[in-house]
């Protein structure tokens, strides 16, 4: 099937981008490899003193450059703007673009405006609107969004400004994608483009599973993402056990036969055993009937140095160290054996017996220093390769080079392709003279993708429900994506693997979604509720988010 390509494919040419329209095409026409990711910079600052709903310095003065003095760009103070027929197609762009996220909102507003210049399109308008980063300020912003005759609504980033949003957003009847990556405001008419776990969860343990790792652990921060984490882990492997999910034949044929040897060579472990009731570890109940299932549930507190009596719990140190020293007396008391001694000379390189009761674990992380140390200590009290592999999610896409910390060396994560990505980043570059952060190419890709859907159809059903959730989705800076009915995402993920010389991709990100998008899907546990005065997860990683 077809998919929309949102115009980032190389050209002969900077200026071949001027007056480009959408194009259907096959997504195999844009296959090729992926490149390193290998940008550093941080998030671009808002400058002082610049309107933040008009671009940074020099903005138009490049675009005009390097497109030509008709962009198509409209700025909110241009006096004709109010009589201008497009105002039909308004694209409103709601980002904190002053206060303490600024400089989120001004990297947003970078990615939209190069948009709205690749695409050419005469019949999109887009204007920015400013949410001062706070839940008023975003209604506000979106009251005057409606004023302005906003079709489709970009943003808010935050969750809370979500919600301000949404009771407008519903009365109005009008669609809105925000940025926000906190499943908790998401439903229609709230569509989130953000970095959602569900589907980075699914894509990690469908992986792991691939491989033969069936007993799969869970080791999350506390708070509203460690809690989102748990939820996706929990509702997807209930599919595996309730066989809406199927593991490839190859281990599902193993699972059968009782087998548990890892097709990458790593040791065989026994199945998983029930969780301990201790304190910080949350039980699973008995050990279940098929082999496929959530072994291991811990919580570490994100703010603390370090984390030894969780994991030392999480992976049953103790009892491992414990079942080692009764071997060691055992052999300790024939000294006359000289099978005895060479067995003992063995166990010295020992540090516990037996392998942890799960063989994968999902590490969530919003910090690069808490991932290191977590996984440092895992490392220390005998939990990694072979028997256990370390999983990731999206995040670690974004703690730069890893390559140098030798604990982490086999983990592998998830990650949207960095193919289409490192043309946003050149093309971004020429632009404004600097690499863009991912909240710059995720503001691209939306802002396209509505750009996009101004120019098809007849009116006035452009920006409908059924089009934001096409099945077949969008190509963009960051990948392949599309929405789903329930107003999460779906994405194109691929899985990557930290080696001593960088990371190295394992597994292609499909070029195409095989399944049409669940009209009602069903999701098993509930999250907790966080406190008001909480900040949702989302602004940990997307604030201090590295450039791409």
């Amino acid at each position: 099937m077809a998919v929309t390509i949102l115009n980032l494919r190389a050209l002969p040419s900077v200026r071949a981008f001027l007056g480009a329209v959408l194009l259907s095409l096959t997504l195999s026409a844009c296959a090729s490899e992926s490149p390193s990711d290998s940008a550093e910079e941080g998030l671009p600052p808002h400058s002082p003193g610049v309107d933040p709903g008009a671009p940074g310095d020099g903005t138009l003065d490049a675009a005009d450059a390097l497109f030509g003095t008709d962009s198509g760009l409209l700025l909110e103070d241009d006096p004709d703007q109010s009589a201008d027929p497009r105002r039909a197609h308004v694209i409103a762009l709601i980002a904190p673009l002053t206060g303490p996220h600024s400089s989120a909102g001004q990297a947003l507003l970078e990615g939209a405006q190069m948009a709205l210049f690749d695409l050419g399109n005469s019949e999109a308008v887009l204007v920015p609107f400013d949410s001062e980063g706070t839940p008023m300020g975003a209604a506000r912003a979106m009251t005057s969004a409606l004023e302005a005759g906003a079709g489709l609504v970009v943003g808010p980033l935050l969750a809370q400004s979500v919600d301000a949003v949404r009771p407008l957003a519903v009365e109005a009847g009008i669609e809105v994608i925000a940025f926000s990556n906190s499943p908790d405001v998401a439903g229609p008419p709230i569509y989130l483009a953000g970095y959602t776990p569900p589907a980075q969860v699914a894509r990690a343990i469908d992986h792991a599973i691939s491989e033969g790792r069936t007993r799969i652990a869970v080791l999350a921060p506390q708070g509203a993402y460690g809690d989102a984490v748990l939820t996706a882990a929990q509702t997807v492997l209930a599919e595996y056990r309730t066989g809406q999910r199927l593991p490839p034949p190859d281990i599902a044929a193993a699972i059968e036969a009782g087998l548990y040897a890892n097709p990458q060579g790593a040791s065989a472990t026994a199945p998983a055993l029930a969780a301990n009731l201790v304190p910080g570890l949350i039980p699973t109940g008995d050990a279940p009937p098929a082999p496929i299932d959530l072994a291991r549930i811990a919580y570490y507190d994100p703010g603390a140095p370090d984390h030894s009596d969780v994991i030392q719990r999480f992976s049953d140190y103790q009892a491992r160290r414990g079942a080692l020293n009764r071997l060691r007396k055992d052999y300790e008391d024939k000294p006359d054996d000289p099978a005895a001694k060479a067995t003992l000379k063995r166990l010295e390189t020992l540090d516990t017996l037996g392998d942890p009761p799960f063989d994968a674990v999902l590490l969530a992380s919003l910090s690069a220093q808490n991932l290191k140390i977590l996984a440092a200590q895992l490392a220390y009290y005998d939990v990694d390769e072979p028997a256990v592999r370390l999983l990731g999610l999206q995040p670690w896409d974004g703690f730069g080079d890893l390559s140098g910390e030798p604990t982490l060396l086999g983990a592998r994560y998830v990650a949207t392709p960095d193919t289409y990505r490192q043309q946003f980043a050149t093309r971004f570059s020429d632009i404004y003279g600097r690499l863009p952060s991912r909240l710059a190419s995720l503001g691209y890709d939306v802002t396209a993708m509505g750009v996009s859907l101004a120019a098809r159809g007849e009116e006035p059903a452009r920006f409908t429900p059924e089009a934001i959730t096409n099945q077949t989705g969008f190509l963009g800076a960051e990948g392949l994506f599309r929405f789903r009915a329930d107003g999460l995402n779906e994405r194109g993920l691929a899985v990557v693997e930290i080696t001593r010389e960088g990371p190295r991709t394992v597994d292609d990100a499909p070029q195409s979604f095989p399944d049409p998008v669940p009209e009602e899907p069903e999701f098993e546990g509930q999250m907790g509720e966080e406190p008001e005065a909480e900040p949702s997860f989302e602004e940990d990683p997307f604030a201090d988010m590295p450039a791409s």
